[in-house]
């Protein structure tokens, strides 16, 4: 079971943060091309559905994978628990600016499709960002004894 919850976290991790690239890219052609923002705003929906479903995924795998391993929560005490609750953290933040690009820039759209392009833009490319940290921060775990 192990190794299955350990697949399915690293699958839905790289759906979501490797979705963003073409994502992004998508936005960009729709800010350059107004006619282009009708199908941007039907690809960013489907993405946003896509997104929840896969966001769960992560955050079931990952609790699963951290209660297996270490048998609770990440202990704040030790190197290898601060680094976990790190990328726990750079996790949560890409949920939020998830949530207020679903919540709150989709209305916008709606209304100023230029100005939401433009913010969903800098949130996709931040979010980008964060995912490499937590890419970065895996890596470091990977490296780490978690009973050292």
């Amino acid at each position: 079971m192990g190794s299955l919850t350990q697949a399915l976290h690293v699958a839905s991790a790289g759906a979501w943060i490797g979705g963003l690239l073409p994502l992004g890219r998508l936005i960009a052609a729709a800010q350059r091309y107004p006619s282009e923002v009708a199908g941007a705003e039907i690809v960013l929906w489907r993405f946003s559905r896509f997104g929840i479903a896969v966001v769960a995924l992560i955050a079931v795998t990952g609790a699963m994978n951290t209660w297996r391993m270490l048998g609770g929560f990440p202990d704040p005490s030790d190197m290898y628990g601060r680094v976990l609750l790190l990328k726990i953290s750079l996790f949560a933040a890409m949920i939020g600016l998830a949530v207020y690009n679903r919540y709150t820039l989709g209305r916008r759209m709606k209304s100023f499709p230029a100005n939401g392009l433009r913010t969903l833009s800098r949130n996709v490319a931040l979010e980008q960002i964060i995912g490499l940290g937590v890419l970065l921060d895996v890596s470091l775990l990977g490296l780490m004894d978690p009973f050292a």
